[in-house]
């Protein structure tokens, strides 16, 4: 999968670089190169929420193979489905309940048995991000998954990058959870408009952008395969019956 993200990503370098700066000269080609522009800032974002998609289905996949208990899972996910059967944990101690045992049993029974794939994919699943997002459900998402609620903000991003056509190189820091909130609202949303300026912080060159991504992807993708096990190039072998 990471092998076919970089491809992809290269190309994108390869149009910003080749193509675009033949689109330049009268009022149509001009418009040409800022549509195309918007595309593949909005096609380098939609690459790594693919990537995210994937990794979702992935866990899913593979924790259902194994099977997964309500205790097994992180505190936010857990609350999240323990939230759901407020009403039946009522029912148990309900005056009007003539069975609290067999309420009981029967919530305990859920305590104890396997999750569904359909109960896990309600409560682990794919948001559109935006700045609420991750500061808040992916914070969750990724302690389920990668064992870390802060993965983004502890995630460190540098690179060197040349400025003033290569005559001055300097250092880039920042961190992913930053660059994410700043692309997302400095970029993403502004594309809908034909948006012209693509600077995030100190990144105002497309290639530094895509590599800054691609190596969220990556080090996401390590923090995944160490703290489950399982293998992101594992192809899901998905069960028709399943979505009958």
């Amino acid at each position: 999968m990471l092998s076919e993200i970089n491809e992809k990503y290269q190309s994108y370098k390869e149009i910003h670089n080749r193509v675009l700066p033949i689109l330049d000269g009268d009022r149509s080609s001009e418009l040409a190169r800022v549509l195309l522009e918007n595309s593949l800032y909005l096609s380098v974002f939609t690459t790594f929420e693919n990537f995210l998609k994937s990794l979702i289905d992935n866990y899913i996949y593979n924790k259902e193979k194994v099977g997964v208990k309500f205790i097994d899972l992180s505190e936010r996910i857990a609350h999240s489905l323990f939230s759901n059967k407020e009403s039946q944990i009522k029912f148990i101690f309900d005056d009007k309940n003539k069975d609290k045992n067999k309420s009981f049993d029967t919530f305990f029974k859920w305590l104890t048995e396997n999750v569904d794939k359909k109960t896990l994919e309600t409560h682990i699943h794919f948001e559109f991000l935006h700045k609420d997002k991750l500061n808040g459900y992916y914070k969750d998402l990724f302690q389920e998954i990668l064992g870390d609620s802060e993965f983004l903000n502890n995630l460190e991003l540098t690179q060197n990058v040349d400025d003033f056509g290569g005559l001055l190189n300097k250092q880039i820091q920042s961190n992913a959870a930053t660059f994410l909130y700043e692309y997302t609202d400095k970029i993403r949303n502004n594309i809908a408009h034909e948006n012209e300026k693509f600077k995030i912080g100190e990144y105002s060159s497309f290639d530094d952008i895509v590599d800054a991504f691609y190596s969220i992807i990556v080090k996401i993708d390590e923090k995944y395969r160490s703290n489950t096990g399982f293998d992101l190039e594992e192809e899901i072998k998905i069960n028709m019956l399943d979505d009958c």
